[in-house]
């Protein structure tokens, strides 16, 4: 990975969202943020496995509360195999 997952993760969720990064810290509830519906999900989800090249269980980035959530799914991702 180019970036550390929790540099990836907010500035995809900064750029799909249309908020500035700094809102999205460990803590942020994902579900406060307007955009953060199904699509806005899907969208996250599909730029994160293309730039980071890894895999995501849709299940768990659904259950995903918070930020910090989110980046350990990425973390605890793998390439897809």
């Amino acid at each position: 990975m180019s970036d550390a997952p929790a540099d990836a993760v907010v500035r995809v969720l900064s750029e799909v969202l249309g908020e500035p990064p700094e809102v999205f810290d460990g803590p942020s509830r994902l579900g406060v943020h307007a955009g953060w519906d199904s699509m806005g999900m899907l969208r996250v989800v599909t730029m994160l496995e293309s730039d980071l090249g890894i895999r995501l269980d849709l299940r768990r980035v659904h259950d995903a509360r918070t930020v910090h959530d989110l980046v350990g799914l990425v973390e605890g991702s793998q390439a897809p195999g």
